[in-house]
């Protein structure tokens, strides 16, 4: 009996590390997303801001 629960343990300790490590590649995924995003932004600011210059002024 104390080796299934020593087995049982085992395994559900293999999952808790499986679930974490899945956690914390989804969240570098949000992250690289994310800063994607910031960038994009920056350089749509960039674009419209030259736009008014050229246009306005």
């Amino acid at each position: 009996m104390r080796q299934l629960d020593h087995i049982a343990f085992k395994q559900e300790r293999a999952q808790q590390i499986y679930r974490e490590q899945l956690n914390k590649k989804k969240m570098a995924q949000k992250e690289k997303r994310d800063v994607i995003l910031f960038v994009i932004c920056i350089g749509l600011g960039s674009v419209a801001l030259a736009l008014y210059e050229v246009l306005f002024h």
